[in-house]
């Protein structure tokens, strides 16, 4: 299963690194012998230490207290209190290590496993306390209500595990699908705000910001002297060098009069920015600040063909298009520093009432035999960029569907042998007048339950760890500011888990108790 897993997730990486970064062909997929060594000592290692705790109870129990379930049930409410601590003590020391680690991504990584800990320590004193006050308020409905909901608190050494294993994993599922959900609304606004041009031109070539893609000059004026074109904006893409942070992708720009407002800044006035950026001042990306530390007022020394120079940074603005960051500058600064006129891609804006398809034939006609270009409207420049950020979190989905399949087979093993434990005692209210139907809805009942609880416990919870990945993981990692944006749907994988998983482990359980011998059953021990 894990080859077969490894190669389907080879492919999404490969499809993923294509478009983004580079054209990049798997032909065989191996696996080493060391990852099948780690794995075998994970498994093992893991089984071991999972009977450490059930092997020194087991080892030092009374042989007498040891035959009755309710010391067992005693011992395991007492620890859900302890687990109660635990979760706080463990949630307070992921606020700890967020709010004393500003930049280091493994410091996130650990407050956020710490936060996961927490919910699944919670999830069984949750579930017990739950299930008890549920058992009050049914009771005035169904003694049969009350009987299920108590039994599900008094068996908390079966039902606690449970709850905790499809906690931790709905818990994640939301905060997963909020992060990602974030991060597409983000994307889809900002493409909304940044691309103002109707139609684009881009130079082929290798990589992003490689010098040698550009716009042959009598190409860009033929394009521009298309029919139907009003303004333009012009972009020299390339990367520099900066000797204390290595190379720089540098956009120059020389934009149209409305091409301004597409840039929004999260740093410095607008009032005030645009103008030291036309007098040589840069405005750089969140990414790039983040990455070299750079606040507005400070300098950012880069090579120019006239030999070092500091230049200011007047702002900074949001962007999701480069996760190493762009510093922007005006073009007409840039040619006189590096003597360089080329032009790597241009916006062109169409007259009121102008066809963009038709202008677009326009403008290929006018390149053709010349060079070739990549022309595209704002319309599927949009599309292909949204296509591409689906095809990039295609491997989050896959990875958080398996990770939801191991916690709902956890919870139906331990549900299911929870169940087939107590034949003896569905047995006996059968024998008291409960009908097979009855027996069968009352194990539906407390499944559901259990999954009830685990679903309401992980929401919440689930949307705090949808902000730690936003505002902690991402941020650290990128360097990117994602508005958080809550959407039903989010949700809907996570209900659909935990009721389902719920419920189907009740189905076994509920057609085997229905269907026992009541005299067979009430012997057995």
């Amino acid at each position: 299963m894990g080859v077969l897993i490894g190669h389907a997730l080879v492919r999404l990486v490969a499809g993923t690194i294509n478009d983004l970064y580079f054209v990049v062909a798997v032909n065989t997929v191996r696996l080493p012998a060391s990852a099948i060594v780690k794995a075998l000592v994970a498994g093992i290692g893991v089984a071991l230490i999972a009977a450490c705790m059930p092997a020194v109870e087991a080892a030092n129990a009374t042989p007498q207290l040891g035959l009755k379930r309710s010391v067992l049930e005693d011992r395991a409410a007492g620890a859900s209190r302890w687990l109660l601590l635990a979760s706080a003590l463990l949630a307070s020391g992921a606020l700890a290590i967020v709010l004393g680690s500003a930049r280091s991504l493994l410091a996130g990584f650990v407050a956020l496993f710490l936060f996961l800990l927490a919910v699944a320590a919670l999830a069984p004193a949750a579930l017990r306390a739950g299930a008890r006050g549920a058992a009050r308020l049914g009771a005035r409905a169904s003694p049969i209500a009350r009987l299920a909901l108590n039994d599900i608190a008094a068996s908390l050494s079966r039902t606690g595990v449970a709850v905790a294993a499809l906690s931790l994993a709905v818990c994640a599922m939301i905060g997963v699908a909020l992060m990602v959900d974030s991060f597409r609304e983000s994307l889809h606004d900002w493409l909304a705000r940044t691309l103002r041009a109707d139609v684009y031109v881009t130079a082929p070539g290798p990589g992003f910001a490689r010098p040698e893609r550009r716009i042959e000059k009598d190409v860009a004026a033929a394009l521009i002297a298309t029919p139907g074109i009003v303004a333009h904006s012009e972009s020299r893409r390339v990367r520099v060098e900066s000797e204390a942070f290595g190379p720089v992708s540098l956009d120059a720009l020389t934009l149209a009069p409305g091409s301004y407002a597409g840039f929004q800044l999260t740093r410095g006035d607008p009032s005030s920015v645009w103008g030291a950026y036309e007098r040589g001042a840069l405005v750089i990306s969140e990414p790039l600040a983040w990455r070299l530390r750079l606040t507005v007022g400070d300098r950012l020394t880069l090579t120019t063909a006239r030999g070092q120079h500091a230049f200011r940074v007047a702002g900074i603005y949001r962007e999701y298009g480069n996760d190493r960051g762009t510093a922007l500058m005006s073009r007409a600064i840039y040619e006189a520093w590096w003597q360089d006129d080329a032009l790597t891609a241009l916006g062109l804006y169409l007259a009121p009432g102008a066809r963009a398809t038709r202008v677009m034939a326009q403008l290929n006609a006018a390149a053709a035999g010349r060079q070739a270009l990549y022309i595209r409207s704002n319309a599927d420049v949009r599309e292909l960029s949204m296509r591409i950020f689906e095809r990039t979190f295609v491997i989050t989905r896959v990875l958080y569907w398996l990770t939801a399949g191991v916690a709902a087979l956890s919870l139906v093993s331990a549900l299911v042998a929870w169940e087939l434990e107590r034949s003896r005692e569905l047995a006996l209210l059968r024998s008291l007048g409960l009908t097979p139907r009855g027996v069968a809805l009352l194990i539906e009942a407390q499944t559901g339950f259990i999954g009830l609880a685990a679903l309401l416990t992980a929401l919440p919870a689930g949307v705090l760890t949808a902000l730690m990945l936003i505002d902690v993981v991402n941020r650290r990692a990128f360097g990117w500011q994602i508005d958080l944006h809550v959407h039903g749907h989010a949700f809907a994988a996570a209900i659909y888990v935990a009721l389902a998983a719920a419920l189907a482990a009740g189905l076994y359980p509920a057609w085997a108790s229905a269907r026992a011998p009541l005299a067979q059953a009430i012997r057995e021990e």
